[in-house]
């Protein structure tokens, strides 16, 4: 049976994060089972994807904390979302370029346009637990890394299309073309 999602794997930011660890309890291969398990667990079929495969016949594509970017990735990634496919993103996402030098682009770097979204302040939980609380008082323990998502492209977006965003109280997937990102 084809499956129509995969977990894109980046050697690049694999090696990036052997070399520069950012907070003692990440793992990118740990991250990355984490997901796959999960996906498995619901009986959901899932590919292991590397940034050289076709990604065409893939409804949706999860690229765990995918650091290193470089143009042609962020590219291929872009067309597979404007093709109508479904992209999710996390921590982390676009902080080096194809160097492993830090970008100058807000975060998540080349896909920040694409995603919706701005990150201009982190913080790394090193012995520390926080929480996120959403509208509706559901919690969720942050206990690697905390994005401050800033939602202005979001919102930017819609008031284009003559709309308000539908969802001031937390995260609104970025349309793209005929895709999504989250």
């Amino acid at each position: 049976m084809a499956s129509t999602v995969a977990l894109l794997i980046s050697p690049d930011s694999r090696w990036a994060f052997q070399i520069q660890p950012l907070v003692k309890d990440f793992s990118y291969n740990r991250l990355l089972r984490v997901y796959y398990e999960a996906f498995r667990r619901a009986g959901i079929s899932v590919d292991v994807l590397f940034p050289r495969h076709d990604f065409s016949k893939y409804e949706v594509i999860v690229a765990p904390a995918l650091f290193v970017l470089d143009k042609p990735l962020a590219e291929k990634l872009t067309s597979f979302v404007k093709n109508g496919g479904t992209l999710v993103l996390t921590y982390r996402t676009g902080v080096k370029d194809h160097h492993n030098v830090f970008t100058n682009l807000t975060l998540p770097g080349a896909l920040a346009e694409l995603a919706g979204v701005a990150i201009h302040d982190y913080d790394p939980q090193v012995d520390q637990e926080q929480e996120v609380v959403a509208a509706d008082g559901t919690r969720w323990p942050a206990r690697v890394w905390f994005d401050i998502l800033d939602l202005a492209l979001v919102r930017d977006r819609a008031a284009d299309e003559g709309r308000e965003s539908d969802r001031a109280d937390g995260v609104e997937p970025g349309d793209a073309g005929a895709g999504r990102v989250s």
